[in-house]
């Protein structure tokens, strides 16, 4: 048993041990692995074998040029594409930066450029998504090969940035379809048999194993069981404050990060933010603090404002963002850093008070 003052989930959003693994018709006659990566057998050997991918998402993008450039001959099989964006993976400008500036200030102007470039792109895909679908087709036709059909394997039905844009560093993914090594097959998938997938058009996907990159499930707080004074706390009908803490529950915090950016980017602002919260506390001499949220009626948003998949399964059992105020999440770095920097730590919303008795007896004798 650990006892703590105060407690932190870092525990991330993802379901690991759970992933999503949807059954597929027909697959008990399929005679080869169906293999989910998040469970991806050690000794598994892929090279001079026919590997199906079923999936459009990250993994899928990352997992088929690693086993063509292991040997395989490797199909993927998407029901619905997904934006693809070829990304260098050496940072150019950060390069080019130190070796001209001292290293602290090569750093901080390289941050700066590639949050200024990532915000542009955001920006362009919301405001002129026709704009942005040309450029990123464009992109396509230059890393496929010629008379490649983009338009039906690479063309989704949504505006970019309404799900996440997949990086392919260096164009690795389409290197590999281009090598010949690699192929995509889109539609619906009828059914597994003995020989690989049947699509419901009637083309076949011959394969010998099959990976069912299907992604990830959502997992709130890590699959705690949490308590509140005796009672199961529901995080559902909860609100989140700044991103960090939850309506009515008092010393708990956490990191909601951005989801049209790096993850991380607004994680530095919270753990920033929360630490001052500690301080503030500690100076005053309070042990207790409680975000309450308001009397007044608050329009309730989900967590993350996409369109995804494993985020329309996964977020109706997790905590609502507010419309206003510290309820909000933004979604630009620079306004969220002025705005968390510059705003009270003893925000009106939160309620402090000292512990109680006995827990201050308790950390009295610590």
């Amino acid at each position: 048993v650990w006892r703590a003052r105060f407690l932190f989930g870092a525990t991330g959003y993802y379901d690991y041990d759970n992933p999503n693994r949807p059954h597929f018709p027909g697959e008990e006659d399929f005679p080869g692995p169906i293999i989910h990566p998040q469970h991806w057998p050690a000794d598994l050997d892929c090279a001079g074998k026919r590997v199906a991918i079923i999936g459009s998402g990250a993994t899928a993008v990352t997992i088929l040029p690693a086993l063509a450039a292991q040997g395989a001959q490797v199909t993927q099989v998407q029901r619905t594409p997904s934006y693809l964006m070829p990304m260098p993976s050496r940072d150019k400008t950060a390069l080019w930066l130190r070796r001209r500036l001292p290293e602290g200030t090569a750093y901080r102007l390289a941050r700066r450029w590639n949050l200024l470039r990532g915000r542009m792109l955001w920006l362009l895909c919301k405001r002129f998504p026709r704009t942005a679908r040309g450029m990123i087709r464009k992109l396509n036709v230059k890393f496929l090969p010629e008379g490649f059909d983009v338009d039906r394997h690479f063309n989704p039905p949504y505006d970019p940035w309404r799900q996440r844009l997949c990086a392919v560093p260096d164009g690795d993914f389409f290197r590999a379809i281009r090598s010949g090594k690699a192929n995509v097959v889109t539609g619906a998938i009828a059914r597994l048999d003995e020989q690989g997938i049947v699509m419901e058009d009637g083309t076949r996907v011959d394969a010998e194993v099959i990976v069912s990159a299907t992604g990830l499930n959502i997992l709130v707080f890590g699959r705690m069981k949490t308590w509140l004074d005796g009672e199961a706390l529901d995080p559902s009908g909860r609100y989140i404050f700044k991103g960090m803490m939850l309506d009515g529950v008092p010393n708990f915090g956490f990191s909601l990060g951005y989801a049209a950016a790096s993850w991380t980017l607004k994680v530095d602002l919270i753990c920033d933010q929360l630490v001052k919260l500690l301080a503030h506390m500690k100076a005053t001499g309070q042990g207790v603090v409680t975000p309450r949220r308001p009397d007044a009626p608050m329009e309730a948003r989900p967590a993350m404002d996409l369109e995804s998949g494993y985020l329309r399964r996964g977020l109706g059992g997790a905590p609502k963002l507010g419309d206003h105020g510290p309820w909000a999440v933004g979604h630009v770095h620079a306004k969220d850093a002025a705005y968390l920097r510059a705003a009270p730590v003893d925000d009106p919303a939160l309620e402090f008070a000292p512990l109680p008795k006995a827990a201050a007896q308790a950390a009295a004798a610590e």
